[in-house]
């Protein structure tokens, strides 16, 4: 009962504050999220202050990405799947990303 109260909860805030993106010939909505760079002192390269969350319901999706896939948005963002997360139950997907502008 938690995990379809989730899945609705998402689906509507994915209707008000969605994204569309397309994998290969799908076209679905997904919420993009930035994640918070990780603070090293230490470390002088970028690092993963590109990383972002790509959150979406999985029945969107036919064909769950693996890493290396690409997610695309029609502002000229990509996302490149690095790798799958867990969500609490089975109703949404969420993938942690690179994203990059063509």
């Amino acid at each position: 009962m938690a995990s379809i109260d989730a899945t609705e909860g998402f689906s509507e805030l994915i209707s008000i504050d969605g994204q569309e993106l397309s994998f290969g010939s799908v076209r679905f909505l997904a919420l993009v999220r930035s994640l918070p760079a990780e603070s090293d002192s230490f470390d002088l390269s970028r690092g993963d202050d590109d990383a972002v969350t790509v959150t979406a319901l999985a029945s969107e999706l036919s064909v769950l990405p693996k890493p290396g896939d690409t997610f695309t948005a029609s502002d000229g963002w990509t996302y490149r799947v690095r790798k799958r997360l867990r969500t609490k139950g089975a109703g949404l997907v969420r993938f942690e990303c690179g994203a990059s502008q063509a």
